[in-house]
Parts: C-alpha cells; sequence; structure tokens
C-alpha cells in the first residue's frame, strides 16, 4: 500500500551532475531539480545565480499540488518560456504523513501550438536511460520511480512495501512524472521522505 502511495504522488533520480541532452528544458529540470533532489535551496541558488526572475506568490502555479510553501521562477530568456517551482507538501499515509520535496519544470512553446524542439520529454527519457514504471504510465503521463544507492538506481517495481519503506526513511527514493498539455511540457521531480 505504501509502495502504490509513494509512486502515485511522485518519481525522482539521483544522477550525475551536470548531463546534458540536447533539450535545454531538459537541462534545466536536471541541473534544477534532479541534481538538487528537488531541495529549495538548491533550485533558490542555481535559479538566481543563472538569472532567473522570482515570480510573486500570486503568479505561482498551483498544478493541483497540495503545497504548503513553494516558490517560483521564469526564464523569461529562454527559446521557449520555463518555469520551475520548488516546495514542500505532506502526503497523509497509513496514518502517518510523507514529506514531498518537489520540484517541477513547465514549458511552453513560444509560439502557440508550435512544438518545443527538442521535446524535453524524450531527452530527459533518453539520458535517465531506465525504463517508465507501466503501472503509473499512460497515454497522459510517463512516470519513473527508484531507490538510489549511489549513483545505482533500482525500480520500485517488484520491490515490497517494507523494502520501499526503508528506502522512503533513508531519503533514497525518486519518483519522476512527465506530462504534457497540448504542446506544453511539464516535469516532476518528487524525493519523498518521512
Amino acid at each position: 500500500m505504501l509502495r502504490a502511495v509513494i509512486a502515485t504522488a511522485c518519481l525522482a533520480v539521483a544522477i550525475p551532475a551536470n548531463a546534458q541532452t540536447q533539450s535545454p528544458v531538459a537541462n534545466a529540470f536536471i541541473d534544477l531539480c534532479v541534481d538538487g533532489r528537488g531541495a529549495v535551496g538548491h533550485v533558490t541558488d542555481r535559479a538566481t545565480s543563472q538569472g532567473w526572475r522570482k515570480l510573486p506568490d500570486g503568479l505561482i502555479p498551483n498544478l493541483g499540488l497540495p503545497f504548503t510553501s513553494k516558490q517560483a521562477w521564469v526564464n523569461s530568456s529562454a527559446a521557449n518560456p520555463v518555469t520551475v517551482i520548488a516546495g514542500v507538501f505532506d502526503m497523509p499515509a497509513n496514518n502517518a504523513a510523507i514529506h514531498m520535496t518537489t520540484c517541477v519544470v513547465v514549458s511552453q512553446p513560444a509560439i502557440s501550438a508550435s512544438p518545443i524542439s527538442p521535446d524535453p520529454h524524450v531527452a530527459f527519457s533518453e539520458w535517465l536511460e531506465m525504463a517508465p514504471d507501466p503501472r503509473f504510465t499512460n497515454s497522459e503521463q510517463t512516470a519513473f520511480g527508484f531507490t538510489t544507492e549511489g549513483q545505482e538506481r533500482r525500480s520500485l517495481q517488484g520491490l515490497s512495501d517494507l523494502a520501499v519503506t526503508q528506502a522512503v526513511a533513508n531519503g533514497r527514493v525518486t519518483v519522476i512524472t512527465l506530462m504534457g498539455r497540448g504542446t506544453d511540457r511539464i516535469m516532476i521531480y518528487v524525493a519523498p521522505s518521512l
């Protein structure tokens, strides 16, 4: 049960820093979200040092996530507008709360109805070199869930509830979800912890 709750809420990654793809949007997601495990402090430092503009609270998209606190920045100089949102929320599970450190990159094409090229979802999936989790992948989203031990990733598929709980307690579970709405691209990184 816990495994399903965690996997539904998130999918994250711990991978070598500074990896590059052909997609500036995917690279922003890796740099801002993946490299810092979604931590607001990391996102703040990276976005500020790269000249991103902080958004006022009233302009931060909600995206349907129950953030208890969040901050956002926009990179208006990019070829395709990119917004990063970093924050936290707690998710109830089995009379406990799972703390979700979350980082989201949202990108839209500069010209309406034109696809973002190269597609950041394709570029990120190739960079990750991991098969999506079929339990949470459908026509609207692609999801990856795994534990990490150093730089090694292991899919959540086939792990017992106790093994997943132990990995969450040790801060080693990552869930990444890639979603699209028309030509928009949304990339979500979640690192659950107890």
